[in-house]
């Protein structure tokens, strides 16, 4: 996912004068796609209750796990992003 985001940030610059700055370390990218997976999983929990175990048990072994930052604990707060809430599946 990392890389991903290198390579759009990247597009990006070439088609534009926007020169746009990645903050992010590869743990932080994978940490915050843990909690996103598991918050949209949530919703059908019963279809998913293996699959939720897994990235249950791989967040909890993650680099990441205890030493969030202010920044990351904001962007995983559900009281500051609805864009979650919307998805319809």
């Amino acid at each position: 996912m990392h890389v991903l985001i290198k390579r759009r940030m990247h597009t990006v610059r070439l088609n534009s004068d926007v020169e746009p700055i990645l903050e992010l370390e590869k743990e932080e990218v994978e940490w915050l796609g843990f909690h996103a997976f598991i918050q949209v999983l949530k919703r059908k929990e019963s279809r998913h209750k293996e699959l939720l175990a897994i990235l249950r048990s791989r967040l909890l072994s993650h680099t990441m796990s205890g030493r969030e930052s202010p920044e990351l604990k904001y962007a995983i707060d559900t009281k500051n992003s609805s864009l979650l809430w919307k998805i319809k599946y």
